[in-house]
């Protein structure tokens, strides 16, 4: 793996980011690199194991992935979008469908803060995770 000198906000050590993505290989991948940055990482497979963990972890920055095996797109941006869901944290998308840049751009969620497409570099990953944190 090549080591980045990556611009990130000192102030965001320690910084909680919660996953949902049910790609076990990418969930090893991230979780390894964004530890390693000194982020604390929680994590779930599933939109239904994530409504549950959400509120017990609070965590500052939500990268969710809007293919997911016990939802559909459209459930998990209302999710997403809604009072239910990560209302008050600020989201990255994780996601190879570039039609939801348009869906971004017309929804008025402040906390949905974009999307970063699938393949990505982590150096990019990290820029975008530092830049939504601020």
């Amino acid at each position: 793996m090549t080591a980045y000198a990556i611009p990130f906000n000192k102030n965001d050590m320690s910084r909680k980011i919660f996953f949902i993505e049910d790609e076990p290989e990418l969930v090893r991948l991230l979780r390894l690199m964004l530890e390693r940055y000194g982020y604390i990482v929680e994590g779930s497979h599933t939109l239904s194991d994530a409504r549950e963990k959400l509120a017990q972890v609070q965590p500052d920055l939500v990268l969710l992935d809007l293919h997911l095996t016990d939802a559909t797109q459209i459930e998990v941006l209302d999710w997403a979008k809604g009072p239910v869901g990560v209302k008050n944290i600020p989201v990255l998308f994780l996601t190879g469908d570039l039609t939801i840049k348009s869906w971004l751009d017309h929804t008025p969620a402040p906390h949905l803060k974009g999307m970063i497409s699938k393949p990505f570099s982590y150096k990019q990953l990290l820029l975008d995770i530092d830049a939504a944190l601020v």
